[in-house]
């Protein structure tokens, strides 16, 4: 008895070793690693190794190079045994048919002239496309990452002056109420900042959805279960060329690149489109072993032409169809250029304008009105003004501290979308 629980208790250290190396070796799985503050530059690295979007991307390109190196080969070549001429009332005899014969054949199927290689150019200017493809989804994601963060950032932010907001309400319902108390004002000003905090209460509700909102959308581009927790600090984004160097390089950016080259496969598939007036051939050969006694064996050669002579309702349908496919996409391509030519333009001056209030907002307008809201809480408490003078400056302190945090929050993102329009990427090789 004692040696049989003495083996069960080795058997349970041995197996809970066995379990203690193998959490060791497999690492912590995306859902169980503990948050940290993230900072955006944290976040932007885990981004480009674990972002579905980026790495699907990645596959859609090899997928297309496999297809390249696969279309500039000889279709494979086919093999035929064949019984001829066995007498059909005694199969298992064709000794008694004169002709009867076992022939084994091999032939090879060639495409029209150059359509092989067209094809394969045309699926290597659609890798090509692909590259760029990958190029632009990891700028796309980056630029969803940055601007999901700034609403996260903004979101707290204005929680945050939301609660130093209701503090205020509290201190005019105070007010309110020792005035109303004392006899000095009437129940309508109590009623008023009552009010006043339970919409601010609406307010902080709201924005707490727009804040879990914006972390859920920030860990589902980092392909993570768990919400992350960000630093509090805005974070610093490249400030952008001037407005007539990302004009001069938007046909860098990936985006353009990609649909350059997408145009250069459809003109590729015009070329496929031309080869099918050109005939398939092939070229066969067999050998014929001989039943009948004294006949010969045979050898054949032979060679096969396909007849495109009926082209009207084919080759010509495929042909226009492809011209017309290649014209759509020297469109597409024109009205992205012009797309986001004119995106800059109006971001580089959104980006000014936007400096400018933020600036104004946040060295005049903002102590202005907190002066201003010190100034008629210290008259409404001695009776110089009503609740409703003392509200409207409540509210402007409220409204500049929030437009204050909006301003900002529109100057990195106009920063951040120059920064994704002024992309540059290399020429595939």
């Amino acid at each position: 008895m004692f040696l049989i629980s003495r083996t069960v208790a080795q058997a349970v250290v041995w197996i809970a070793m066995l379990l203690l190396a193998a959490s060791a070796f497999a690492g912590p799985t995306p859902s169980s690693i503990p948050w940290a503050p993230l900072t955006l530059a944290q976040a932007a690295s885990r981004l480009m190794r674990v972002n579905p979007g980026i790495l699907g991307a990645q596959q859609k390109q090899e997928v297309l190079w496999h297809q390249a190196v696969a279309a500039a080969q000889l279709p494979d070549p086919e093999i035929g045994l064949m019984a001829e001429n066995f007498p059909a009332n005694n199969p298992m005899m064709p000794s008694q048919g004169p002709n009867a014969m076992l022939s084994l054949g091999i032939s090879q199927r060639l495409p029209p002239f150059g359509q092989r290689q067209y094809r394969s150019e045309e699926l290597q200017e659609k890798n090509r496309a692909a590259f760029y493809g990958i190029a632009t989804t990891r700028a796309e994601s980056l630029l969803a990452l940055r601007l999901a963060w700034f609403d996260a950032i903004s979101t707290k932010q204005a929680l945050w002056v939301l609660r130093t907001q209701r503090d205020l309400e509290t201190e005019s319902v105070q007010a309110a109420l020792a005035r109303f108390r004392a006899g000095f004002a009437p129940e309508s000003d109590v009623l008023q900042a009552q009010l006043g905090e339970q919409a601010l209460a609406n307010r902080v509700a709201q924005v707490r959805a727009l804040h879990a909102a914006a972390r859920a959308r920030i860990a589902e581009l980092l392909n993570a279960m768990s919400l992350p927790e960000l630093a509090a600090d805005w974070p610093a984004i490249p400030k952008p060329p001037a407005l007539e160097t990302i004009e001069s390089d938007l046909s860098g950016n990936p985006v353009l690149r990609q649909s350059q080259a997408i145009r250069h496969a459809a003109e590729r598939g015009v070329e496929v489109a031309k080869s099918e007036y050109y005939p398939d051939i092939t070229v066969l050969g067999s050998y014929g072993n001989s039943y009948y006694p004294g006949m010969p064996n045979t050898l054949t050669i032979g060679i096969r032409f396909s007849l495109p002579i009926f082209t009207s309702r084919r080759q010509d349908q495929v042909l226009d169809a492809a011209r017309a496919k290649a014209r759509a996409s020297g469109y597409e391509y024109q009205e992205q250029s012009l797309s986001m030519l004119r995106r800059v333009r109006t971001l580089f001056a959104q980006y000014a304008s936007t400096e400018t209030q933020l600036q104004r907002t946040q060295r005049v307008l903002l102590p202005t009105a907190k002066a201003a809201f010190a100034a008629a809480l210290a008259a409404y408490t001695t009776g110089e003004t009503d609740m409703t003078n003392l509200l409207r400056a409540q509210r402007s302190v409220l409204e500049y501290s929030l437009a204050g945090i909006q301003l900002h929050r529109e100057f990195v993102s106009a920063q951040a979308e120059l920064d994704y329009l002024a992309t540059q990427v290399e020429q595939h090789p």
